[in-house]
C-alpha cells in the first residue's frame, strides 16, 4: 500500500470510527476509557491524522460492537461474495513488517482475515471480544496466548475463545503467513469494557518466549 492509500484509508477508518461512536452516544472520553486509550489519540484517528496499531484498532471496535472489517466497507445482503486478492482491505499498520489483510465485506458471521510478517516482526497483545481461529500456512512463527507459547508450523491451527490476549511473533528466517476467522459480536450485545493490556504481563509472555 502506497504511503496515499495508505492516508486515505486512515481517513475512512477515523469517519466511520467516530460515525459509530456518535451512534452510539459515547463521548470521546467515554469511548477512549472503554478502549484504554486517551480522549486524544481517538480524536486524532477520527480525524485521520494518526496511525493506529490493529491491537488498538480492535479494542475500539470491540467497544462499539462492530468488527475491523465494518471500518472498511459497507455491510450488504448476505451473497456469495469473491474477494480477488488485489481487493482485500489491507489495514495500515504503523510497525514496518506486519500486513495485515481483511478477505470480505462485513457481512458474514465469520470475518476472515490474513496475516503476513517478515522475519523479526510481530504483533503483539490482540483481542478480540468474540471467539476466533488462526491457522498457519507458511513459515515457523510463534504465537503466544494468555501467556502460553505455541510454536507453530504450517498445518497447525489455533482456536481462541473470546477476550484471550495474543501475540503474533515470527522469530524465523522466512516470512510467516496466518488465515483466520472472527466471529461477529451478537447483534445487540452491550459492548464490552476493555482493559488496558498490562506491561507486565507482556514482559512475562516475551520472557516465555525466549
Amino acid at each position: 500500500m502506497n504511503e496515499q492509500a495508505g492516508l486515505e484509508v486512515m481517513k475512512a477508518i477515523g469517519e466511520r470510527l467516530k460515525r459509530y461512536r456518535l451512534e452510539r452516544g459515547l463521548s470521546l472520553r467515554e469511548a477512549a476509557s472503554a478502549a484504554g486509550l486517551s480522549p486524544s489519540f481517538v480524536s486524532m484517528v477520527e480525524r485521520g491524522v494518526a496511525e493506529i496499531a490493529v491491537s488498538r484498532l480492535i479494542r475500539l471496535a470491540d467497544v462499539y460492537g462492530v468488527v475491523v472489517a465494518d471500518l472498511m466497507d459497507d455491510v450488504h445482503e448476505p451473497t456469495v461474495e469473491f474477494v480477488p486478492a488485489a481487493q482485500a482491505h489491507n489495514i495500515p499498520h504503523p510497525v514496518d513488517g506486519v500486513e495485515v489483510s481483511y478477505l470480505s465485506s462485513p457481512s458474514w458471521t465469520m470475518q476472515p482475515f490474513l496475516v503476513r510478517l517478515r522475519p523479526g516482526a510481530s504483533l503483539e497483545s490482540l483481542t478480540h471480544a468474540t471467539e476466533e481461529f488462526v491457522h498457519c500456512v507458511r513459515g515457523t512463527p510463534t504465537m503466544v496466548v494468555m501467556g502460553q507459547v505455541k510454536e507453530m508450523r504450517p498445518g497447525d491451527t489455533l482456536v481462541l475463545p473470546a477476550h484471550s490476549e495474543h501475540t503474533y511473533m515470527n522469530g524465523g528466517s522466512e516470512e510467516a503467513v496466518f488465515v483466520g476467522a472472527v466471529r461477529r459480536p451478537e447483534h445487540g450485545a452491550p459492548p464490552p469494557t476493555l482493559r488496558p493490556r498490562r506491561a507486565a504481563n507482556k514482559r512475562r509472555a516475551s520472557r516465555r518466549a525466549t
